[in-house]
């Protein structure tokens, strides 16, 4: 997988007047990165992409299963990825802390995340 670097403000890297570019696992852990990040209905090209923080993560009962189910779709559907092997999944209030570790394409060993973010 090749793709184009994304600095920490979400931008484009650019290094040299050029463009900078990732491959093989930092590929995939800055896709993942955009997925766990990606609401559903956001990108106007496709509106089915995403995850349904709204209705499925973020609701006023929350259903833990729901939740962790939905973010967990995402996950394996994003680019690059063979299986999660470990996931968990807490919510306090509007923070959500995703913990993973998943299986690439590569055969690489598995990639380990964490990740707390406010929605």
């Amino acid at each position: 997988m090749i793709n184009w670097k994304i600095d920490t403000d979400g931008n484009l890297e650019v290094s040299g007047g050029s463009l900078v570019r990732i491959v093989s696992d930092d590929a995939i852990v800055q896709n993942l990165r955009a997925t766990i990040y990606h609401s559903l209905k956001e990108w106007f090209l496709d509106v089915t992409t995403g995850i349904n923080y709204k209705d499925r993560v973020l609701t006023r009962v929350y259903d833990p299963i729901v939740a962790s189910r939905e973010i967990r779709r995402a996950i394996k559907e994003a680019e690059g990825i063979k299986s999660i092997e470990f996931f968990s999944m807490t919510r306090e209030e509007k923070v959500i802390t995703i913990t993973f570790e998943v299986v690439t394409i590569n055969a690489t060993p598995p990639i380990g995340f964490n990740e707390a973010f406010e929605i």
